[in-house]
C-alpha cells in the first residue's frame, strides 16, 4: 500500500504539503519540522498568523541557521509578546530574536 498506481507515497506527502502552503522541502528542513513550525504560527490573532505563516513559507528555509533557531524561539513567547514585537514599539532584548524580528518585518514590508 505504499505507492499508488506506480508513484512512490513520498510523491503524495510532498505534494499534499505543498497543497497546504508549504512547498518547502529540502534536506534542511524535514517535513514533520516544518508541520509543526506551521502549527506553532496558528496564534489565533489574524495579524499574527499572516505574518508567522508567511515568513514559515517564503523565508525560513533560506534564512541562516541562528535565524530559523530565534525564529523557533520567538514562537516559544506568549502572543502579547508577540504581537508588540511585530506590530507594535516593543524591542526584544536577545540579538538574535531582533534579527528574526526584523526579517519578519521587512519580509512583511516586501508583500
Amino acid at each position: 500500500m505504499g505507492n499508488h498506481k506506480g508513484l512512490p507515497l513520498q510523491f503524495f506527502e510532498i505534494n499534499i504539503f505543498s497543497f497546504y502552503g508549504l512547498a518547502l522541502y529540502n534536506s534542511q528542513s524535514t517535513m514533520n519540522e516544518l508541520s509543526q513550525l506551521k502549527w506553532r504560527c496558528r496564534r489565533g490573532m489574524k495579524e499574527l498568523d499572516v505574518l508567522l505563516a508567511d515568513y514559515l513559507e517564503f523565508r525560513y528555509d533560506q534564512a541562516p541557521v541562528s535565524e530559523r533557531q530565534a525564529f523557533k524561539a520567538l514562537l516559544e513567547r506568549p502572543n502579547t509578546d508577540l504581537y508588540a514585537y511585530l506590530l507594535g514599539p516593543k524591542i526584544p532584548t536577545d540579538a538574535e530574536m531582533l534579527n528574526v524580528v526584523r526579517s519578519i518585518k521587512q519580509f512583511a514590508q516586501l508583500r
